[in-house]
C-alpha cells in the first residue's frame, strides 16, 4: 500500500487526501489477497514420519500371531514384530491384517474379515 501511495505522489495535482485513500485501500486489498499465502507459510501441517505412515496399511502375516506370542509381518522388505489387538484370536501365516497402532517396536494389527 505504501509503495503505491509513494508512486501516486509523483502524479502532479493529486491532493494529499487521495494519497491517504490510495494507501488505505491498497493496504486492505493486499491484506485480503495475501492472507491465504501467509497462512500457508506460517501454519504448515506436520509431516508424518515413516513410522506413522504405515498405520492403516494392509500387510501379510509372515509368522503366526497368537495371544501369547508375537508374530511377524513384512512391510517394504522389513520384518516387524506384530501382535493382535484382539487377544483371544490367533492370526495364521499368510492372512492379511491391517496395522492399527504402534507400541514401541511392535505393530498392533487387526485381522481383516
Amino acid at each position: 500500500g505504501a509503495f503505491i501511495a509513494f508512486i501516486s505522489s509523483f502524479i502532479p495535482h493529486i491532493p494529499y487526501w487521495c494519497e491517504i485513500i490510495i494507501f488505505i485501500s491498497f493496504s486492505i486489498l493486499l491484506l485480503i489477497l495475501l492472507r491465504p499465502v501467509a497462512k500457508k507459510l506460517l501454519f504448515r501441517k506436520e509431516i508424518k514420519s515413516n513410522i506413522e505412515e504405515i498405520i492403516g496399511k494392509k500387510v501379510l502375516v509372515s509368522k503366526r500371531i497368537t495371544e501369547l506370542d508375537c508374530g511377524e509381518v513384512k512391510i517394504n522388505g522389513v520384518i516387524w514384530r506384530a501382535m493382535s489387538n484382539e487377544p483371544i484370536k490367533s492370526i495364521e501365516k499368510g492372512e492379511i491384517v491391517k496395522i492399527v497402532a504402534i507400541d514401541g517396536n511392535k505393530l498392533i494389527v487387526k485381522k481383516i474379515d
